[in-house]
């Protein structure tokens, strides 16, 4: 588990990414994260979005993204 300071400095690091658009997604398959989500609809969803900001809540990460989609 991350410590504070580190996801601090993780979504830092992301906020140079802001206003850019993601190139290029990769969801595992075999991955639990997205439990209702199909990982080609999660791959489809964010491929060529645009990150517009990041913000920290405790040892979470919320990536805000053009057409209204939140990844957190």
């Amino acid at each position: 588990m991350p410590e504070l300071a580190e996801v601090a400095f993780a979504c830092g690091k992301w906020n140079s990414g802001i206003g850019k658009f993601i190139k290029e997604v990769y969801a595992n398959p075999s991955s639990r994260v997205y439990r209702d989500l199909l990982p080609k609809d999660v791959v489809s969803e964010l491929t060529k979005a645009k990150l517009t900001s990041s913000a920290t809540h405790g040892k979470q990460m919320l990536f805000k993204l053009s057409g209204d989609k939140w990844l957190g």
